[in-house]
């Protein structure tokens, strides 16, 4: 789904129920997106991207081949919360167990 306007500045959340059983390859994405100049985007990923052995979670801001702009990490199965907290000059991610 994509939004007709931009909602701007703001935390942000979603719950999701259980990733443990997802296909490899499938990706389900969070993110701000600008297509007005440079790439300006920020992620809050859940996926093993085809490889079983893979860490299943990423947040990035873009470009994502900035080292320290791409965070991976194992999100465990059962009921997580994610968040995006945006304010000017910044954002911050946050993942915790349970709705």
């Amino acid at each position: 789904m994509m939004l007709s306007r931009s909602l701007g500045y703001g935390s942000y959340r979603f719950v999701v129920r259980d990733i443990s059983q997802l296909e490899p390859a499938t990706v389900l994405s969070f993110f701000t997106r600008d297509d007005n100049g440079p790439s300006r985007e920020m992620d809050i990923e859940l996926s093993h991207w085809g490889e079983v052995e893979n860490k299943n979670a990423q947040y990035v801001v873009q470009p994502y081949f900035v080292v320290a702009n791409t965070l991976r990490f194992d999100a465990p199965g059962g009921t997580l919360t994610h968040w995006l907290v945006w304010e000017p000059g910044q954002a911050s991610f946050r993942t915790a167990r349970g709705g």
